[in-house]
């Protein structure tokens, strides 16, 4: 598989990497600024050990499928947000797809009316 790009395009349009590199290409383009990583036990054993930059960012797992997309759960992301000192430059990285992909876009949008 190669690495994609893709343009979304919306009143902030932004761009979604998919593929083989997809982890190195993050890196590069987060720079320095700070993240908070979500994602899932199951996605967090098969790629932890290449999360690189990533590794020292505060991580909150949630339950995979629907049962990490319930407001408890969400409630506890946007605590675990605050806590951990995002700020208003930081980045919400979502690590798999689907359930977690819609539980951190709605924590982003939501905490500190919106990061990226």
């Amino acid at each position: 598989m190669t690495l994609r790009q893709v343009e979304v395009a919306g009143a902030e349009p932004y761009r979604v990497w998919i593929g083989h590199g997809a982890l190195a290409r993050l890196e590069e383009e987060l720079g320095d600024r700070s993240c908070f990583v979500v994602t899932d036990p199951e996605v967090e054993r098969l790629h932890g050990a290449r999360l690189g930059v990533l590794a020292s960012a505060p991580c909150r797992l949630i339950e995979r499928g629907e049962d990490g997309k319930t407001l408890h759960s969400l409630g506890e992301t946007l605590e675990a947000l605050a806590e951990a000192g995002l700020g208003r430059d930081g980045v919400v990285v979502a690590l798999g797809g689907g359930s977690v992909g819609d539980h951190a876009g709605l924590a982003a949008a939501l905490y500190m009316r919106g990061v990226d």
